[in-house]
């Protein structure tokens, strides 16, 4: 129940007041026809045949919803390459890429999940990027990144077999972002680090609630608590 009203308070914030309910009941058909007024024609996904594993979070599309140039779309097909930082949207002519450097995508809601685009690197170039909204408040936003990588091929050489290349997924990383600046949650050190306490304060609340920074659940709360003490 905690995470459901985490998400709709973030749809609200991301959205001027509106609820997901509220949002308009646009189709697929309002897209392309978004792509075709736009001449922003994405570009189509390539063959991964040949690579094992798989870049996306989940092979299936689910129904999500995409803010396209200030207009959010429901009912949207959608599926998240995790390995090449995009989403994929299924259309009647073809499935297109939509890239996070593309400023009327962003916002989508996916899997439940809010995405909204970073810059990662504050300083140039500019390095834009999916990622999950999971708490904001005034100063601190806490947000998560998927990603994968991809495993060269080994060629046989003569005393083992040989490899296809494959997709394996990362752990997802968080990072608090501090103003514009990108700050990797890695334990309770740098939570202490970027709050600006000692790391006996974080350890002694983290031991009270019973709290692991490793949790999602337990690592929101964690930083909602130190952000609404360090203003």
């Amino acid at each position: 129940m905690g995470k459901y009203v985490i998400l709709l308070s973030i749809v609200c914030c991301l959205n001027g007041n509106k609820i997901l309910a509220q949002l308009p009941l646009s189709t697929s058909m309002s897209i392309e026809g978004y792509v075709n007024r736009s001449g922003n024609y994405l570009m189509q996904i390539g063959d991964y045949s040949e690579v094992k594993g798989s870049p996306y979070l989940d092979e299936t599309f689910k129904k999500g919803a995409i803010k396209l140039d200030g207009e959010w779309y429901r009912e949207t097909d959608l599926r998240y390459d995790s390995f090449d930082g995009v989403f994929e949207v299924k259309l009647k002519d073809g499935i297109f890429v939509i890239r996070p450097e593309n400023a009327d995508t962003d916002s989508i809601l996916y899997n439940k999940e809010i995405f909204v685009t970073r810059d990662m690197n504050p300083e140039k170039p500019v390095r834009m990027q999916y990622m999950v909204s999971l708490y904001q408040d005034e100063s601190y936003t806490l947000l998560k990144r998927y990603s994968a990588r991809l495993d060269n091929a080994v060629k046989t050489d003569g005393y083992s077999e040989a490899k296809p290349a494959e997709y394996k997924p990362n752990p997802p990383v968080y990072y608090i972002f501090r103003g514009h600046e990108p700050l990797e949650v890695k334990g309770t050190g740098s939570i202490a680090d970027i709050f600006a306490i000692d790391r006996k304060s974080v350890k002694r609340y983290m031991r009270q609630h019973k709290y692991n920074s490793k949790n999602e659940l337990d690592l929101i709360e964690i930083i909602r608590h130190f952000s609404s003490i360090n203003k």
